[in-house]
């Protein structure tokens, strides 16, 4: 990545940047050659960890984490390599979005049933009466 401030979508160096999905095209400051904030891209970067590697390899987040980290404290031009040494870790991570479906399917199920009780064997059983009514 080679910084490129930017302003309005224009880089100093008069060429065009087109942002990821339009996310930050417009935002003045420091970008990358793409025309894109690198914290957008660890933002980007964390998401994906979760997302797309998940508990195929928890460790990815602590990468991805780490590397939006490295890259506040170091800043720019160096910063970039935290976050090249995250982007390739994470491309050859194993991928698994059991994370995300498992949270798609619980959200379904609330939105149609509405929230349903703690059943009572989750519940603590504090007293008799407690455990007489089956909690815990």
């Amino acid at each position: 990545m080679v910084p490129v401030a930017v302003g309005g979508g224009i880089g100093i160096d008069g060429k065009a940047r087109a942002g990821f999905s339009g996310g930050s095209g417009s935002r003045g400051g420091v970008r990358n050659e793409s025309g894109e904030d690198p914290l957008f891209i660890c933002r980007r970067m964390v998401i994906f960890a979760s997302e797309d590697i998940g508990n195929a390899d928890p460790g990815a987040m602590r990468v991805a984490l780490d590397a939006m980290h490295s890259f506040k404290f170091i800043g720019l031009p160096e910063g970039v390599l935290p976050l090249t040494q995250a982007a390739i870790y994470l491309a050859l991570a194993p991928k698994s979005n059991t994370a995300l479906t498992s949270y798609t399917k619980a959200h379904k199920l609330i939105t149609e049933t509405g929230p349903l009780p703690v059943p009572n064997r989750l519940k603590n059983a504090t007293s008799g009466l407690n455990k007489s009514l089956g909690h815990g």
